[in-house]
């Protein structure tokens, strides 16, 4: 850790298999302290087979267990100091805030963590969401274990998942059996979600291009494939029609028909629809570091 290559934009300094295990360590706080939560943001995207870069640690929980959340980890010895070095939201909410995609409500920090890009160097963060932000079409997040007859939540050691040769990287896919599975969003529940962000962001230069890049990255990393020979990231049950709401079902069979990826563009009469619902406004404060 004490050589750094400056010339390297993105630079890891530990292994990252062991990000699964700092994340089930951090959900079994929360969970020993009865507060449901889920695993969103790249770890989430690594769970569900797409290649990324893992930067920072995304949780979603319910509005009325922010408070609690913060409490418990606090109470757990997870850093949040307002002024910590290398935070990325240190200076990140000085100028104007409102043009940040994701504001989450609340940062800790993970100083063993450090990685590099371009000429700075950063730790890697933890950060708490509000549901009613980003996933305010789900019901809510249940503490107990989720069924495969659940159509929204799905443990990360889940079946359905990809799942890796012991030579490939451990922070790809389902979650190891010996270790303790946390819960995510259905991949079906993702992708809607990030098409009522871009119905409610569309007019917002900043948000709304953010939602055209995920929704980007999802139809293009996810029909790749993820070793040679074996199936892309969009296989399986988990992406049938049928896991989908009716709304989006249409738009869905048309995106797996297609010879290219067509999903920036919506279909009017789905953009339309998603209009008509009430959509909630994007929460505008900056995070909350102290």
């Amino acid at each position: 850790m004490d050589s750094v290559n400056l010339n390297n934009e993105h630079e890891a300094y530990e292994d990252p298999r062991s990000l699964y295990e700092i994340q089930a360590e951090v959900n079994a706080v929360l969970r020993n302290a009865r507060i449901p939560c889920l695993v969103s943001g790249n770890m989430m995207k690594e769970i569900l087979g797409y290649t990324t870069y893992v930067w920072h640690m995304d949780i979603i929980l319910e509005d009325e267990d922010m408070g609690r959340a913060v409490k418990a980890l606090r109470e757990a010895g997870y850093n949040n100091h307002p002024k910590h070095v290398g935070c990325w939201y240190r200076n990140r909410f000085t100028d104007d805030f409102r043009r940040v995609p994701c504001n989450p409500a609340h940062v800790f920090h993970f100083q063993q963590r450090i990685w590099e890009r371009r000429t700075r160097r950063f730790h890697l963060d933890l950060r708490l969401y509000r549901k009613s932000e980003y996933f305010w079409a789900l019901p809510e997040i249940p503490l107990a274990g989720a069924s495969e007859n659940n159509r929204h939540y799905i443990w990360t050691d889940d079946p359905r998942l990809p799942r890796h040769h012991p030579e490939d990287r451990q922070s790809l896919g389902a979650f190891p059996y010996q270790m303790p599975p946390v819960m995510i969003p259905s991949p079906a529940r993702v992708i809607e979600a990030v098409i009522r962000l871009k119905a409610r962001d569309r007019k917002r230069p900043c948000r709304g291009r953010v939602w055209d890049l995920t929704l980007a990255h999802f139809m293009n990393v996810g029909t790749k494939e993820i070793t040679p020979g074996g199936p892309s990231p969009i296989y399986g049950p988990l992406y049938d029609p049928d896991a989908f709401e009716c709304i989006f079902r249409e738009w869905w069979i048309s995106e797996l028909q297609a010879d290219c990826i067509r999903s920036i563009d919506l279909p009017l009469q789905l953009e339309q629809r998603l209009e008509c619902n009430e959509l909630p406004e994007p929460h505008t404060a900056p995070a909350d570091l102290t």
